[in-house]
């Protein structure tokens, strides 16, 4: 039952931006009990766009490549429908680039959210500069010790079954959760894959429509990519990450980016 409810949750949360397989809630989404952003503190910062309206994040990984999560790259979007919007912190300004291609990864399972990535190119180069900068991503294998501070940042909804976006880019400071922990907590709802990692602090997470953008380590380097979570901020459950280091999801990155 708890599949099934979690299938029909998906297929509203796909729309707004963050998973919802393996919850049984829906909404669409913010960063929780976060801050307003300069986008010159978050140049990678992207907003992946469906016919013009943002549904999900994304991050800068090369002149003309886009990371993000697969279920965002699953949601129906297409080269001709989306865009990349770069270089604003506002969701109502910023350089919009045109797709040539999306590509999700090859394992990435809906059912689960495993090797939940996937890579967006665009059409020419982004105009690198202040505020559009490529983000550094960890080499294969390296973990990030449990208890470092990782930030994460979008336009996702502020508060659980809120449904309204952010106009303004937000960050949010949050510590990682050791897998142990974290796979504990989601117990009950299938647990966690050695793709994933989680990150959390009290009243403080990432949300709906915060979907595909970057978790960053205080070293300046992408370990994560918002994925799902039950609910947002709920206590004992933290959010749970794409882990941009493990082997198979950093290689499918390099085959496709070139990074």
């Amino acid at each position: 039952m708890l599949r099934l409810l979690c299938v029909l949750a998906a297929a509203l949360a796909l729309a707004s931006g963050r998973a919802a397989v393996r919850r049984p809630i829906s909404g669409i989404g913010r960063i929780v009990g976060g801050e307003t952003a300069d986008i010159r503190e978050f140049p990678y910062q992207l907003s992946f766009r469906n016919y013009g309206s943002h549904f999900c994040g994304a991050s800068i990984i090369s002149q003309s490549f886009a990371l993000t999560a697969g279920h965002c790259a699953e949601a129906g979007v297409t080269p001709k429908s989306g865009a990349i919007s770069a270089g604003s912190a506002s969701l109502s300004t910023g350089e919009s680039y045109n797709i040539v291609r999306i590509t999700s990864h090859p394992r990435y399972d809906a059912m689960t959210i495993d090797f939940d990535a996937g890579v967006v190119e665009i059409e020419g180069v982004f105009r690198l500069g202040d505020t559009q900068r490529i983000v550094p991503l960890p080499p294969a294998n390296q973990l990030e010790p449990d208890g470092n501070l990782v930030t994460a940042s979008g336009w996702g909804v502020s508060k659980e079954n809120d449904f309204d976006l952010e106009q303004d880019l937000q960050a949010v400071r949050l510590h990682v959760v050791s897998q142990e922990a974290c796979g504990d907590a989601y117990g009950d709802y299938g647990g966690i894959s050695a793709r994933m990692l989680c990150a959390s602090d009290v009243g403080k997470d990432s949300c709906q429509g915060d979907s595909g953008g970057p978790l960053v380590s205080t070293a300046g380097k992408q370990i994560g990519i918002v994925s799902w979570g039950l609910g947002c901020a709920r206590k004992g459950f933290p959010g749970v990450y794409t882990r941009v280091a493990d082997k198979d999801v950093r290689s499918f990155i390099t085959a496709v980016a070139g990074v």
